[in-house]
């Protein structure tokens, strides 16, 4: 998982900004042009390949690679050159340019990127994809002005003080912008990996119920009825007696509409069994209840679609019958029960395709049984 330990501080898609620190440190105190970008190159390169094998999140070393190829092609400007033909600050205002440009060009391009990069990769990288292009925004729209700043400096050099302005303006400033950019980017970054472990993953699923892949349930949310998950929903049932209950006003689903007390999205990787049967327990505060499996249905709408897997619940001791005053429901008759569907929004969608299901199979079932008991 590249979201613990010190992968955490690694995952940063800014921290190939720092090597531009590096090149504007070396250039200040060696005074040697050659010399700095050689070095910068060489740790460059060095980081991105190691940051790859480390956290094997490779969009996280996306910055280095723009830097790599900034610092490279000032390199060869400088090798074309004789130092008498151009002030060495030349070098810094053209790596500046570079990078600028090669970051532009990489959020102008995006949706190439995002499908040559994104391809099979995890969700957590996906996501870090999308903050490589978040940073090449924000980097973009404060160099820009730095670099018309520059051309203006340019034509405007003062003569007293000269290596102080030059300093402040080519060294001084720049490495405030980066580090500043480094730094937004780690809070901001701290936060996702945050919102990423308190996020639930729901499973993508066919009509079969095969997993097919995984989403954010914030995201799925977002694209309603695009992705089917498996939903589970379990009956309880007491003497032929179905217990429902209001669903809740803020539900996106028939809010306030009777309804099965329990119905819960399966998370990915989660046992359908133990799942249900933890959601019984911690509602009701008993052990265990039993109970069994019934039918399975697809179930869509303009706003969800959901493979529904249907459990039902039998409450057959006191024990049970006080459990369930926990809730805040009643049990319903099967006469009850249909004089009330005359109006529809009694009760749930989903609980009206399953009733005649219910009633055939269960209901009577136990009408009959406790036909013969008595």
């Amino acid at each position: 998982m590249i979201t613990k330990g010190v992968k955490k501080y690694l995952i940063n898609p800014s921290l190939g900004l720092i090597i531009g620190v590096l090149f504007i440190v070396l250039f200040w105190t060696t005074n040697n042009v050659l010399y700095s970008l050689a070095i910068s190159i060489f740790v460059s390169i060095l980081a991105d390949v190691c940051l790859r094998l480390y956290t094997k999140a490779s969009v996280c070393g996306l910055i280095f690679l723009f830097n790599s190829f900034a610092l490279g092609l000032t390199l060869i400007i400088r090798l074309l050159t004789a130092p008498q033909d151009l002030p060495p600050v030349f070098f810094l205002a053209f790596y500046f340019v570079i990078l600028t440009t090669f970051l532009t060009v990489a959020r102008l391009s995006k949706t190439y990127i995002s499908m040559y990069l994104g391809k099979k990769k995890s969700i957590v990288q996906k996501t870090f994809l999308s903050e490589v292009f978040d940073i090449a925004r924000l980097s973009q729209y404060i160099l820009t002005p730095y670099i018309f700043v520059l051309l203006i400096y340019s034509f405007k050099q003062p003569v007293k003080y000269l290596w102080e302005v030059n300093l402040i303006i080519y060294g001084i400033v720049p490495v405030i912008i980066f580090l500043f950019i480094v730094i937004y980017e780690e809070v901001k970054t701290r936060r996702i990996i945050k919102q990423l472990r308190k996020e639930e993953w729901l499973p993508i699923v066919n009509e079969s119920g095969e997993v097919t892949g995984r989403i954010a349930r914030s995201v799925s949310s977002k694209m309603k009825n695009r992705f089917m998950h498996p939903v589970v929903r379990v009956a309880l049932i007491h003497k032929g007696d179905v217990y429902l209950q209001k669903r809740s006003e803020t539900d996106t689903l028939d809010p306030g509409s009777y309804d099965h007390p329990f119905e819960k999205y399966m998370l990915f990787n989660h046992e359908i069994n133990i799942a249900v049967r933890n959601s019984i327990s911690r509602a009701l505060n008993m052990q265990e209840l039993p109970f069994n499996f019934l039918i399975k249905y697809v179930y869509e709408n303009e706003e969800t679609k959901r493979l529904i897997f249907l459990f039902i619940a039998r409450i057959e001791t006191e024990e049970q019958l006080k459990s369930i005053s926990l809730l805040n429901g009643k049990f319903w008759t099967a006469k009850q029960i249909e004089e009330s569907f005359s109006d529809e929004k009694v009760f749930s969608e989903c609980f009206q395709l399953e009733y005649e299901y219910l009633k055939n199979v269960v209901i009577q079932a136990e009408l009959v049984k406790n036909e013969i008991i008595k």
